[in-house]
């Protein structure tokens, strides 16, 4: 059985989504990798693009941050694949 921390989504963050949602709040990126339990400098990485597949539960911390369902975070709600 594969563990929910590794799995990956097959959709891409929606990176104009998590910026308009960080304006709209007035967050900073700081601010957001706090309230999600992230690093800042995971947060950095992937608002650049550079971990276009981030894990599910990556995504679930996000979206919980932002109060938002998981899917308004991603680019098309096509599926879960594992690692």
């Amino acid at each position: 059985m594969v563990h929910y921390s590794q799995m990956r989504v097959k959709a891409r963050l929606n990176l104009h989504r998590v910026e308009r949602l960080l304006e709209e709040r007035g967050w900073s990126k700081y601010r957001l990798s706090r309230l999600a339990g992230l690093s800042y400098g995971h947060v950095i990485m992937l608002l650049q693009g550079r971990r276009p597949n981030p894990s599910i539960a990556t995504v679930a911390k996000l979206a919980q941050a932002f109060g938002v369902p998981i899917e308004e975070l991603l680019e098309e709600d096509d599926g879960v694949v594992a690692r």
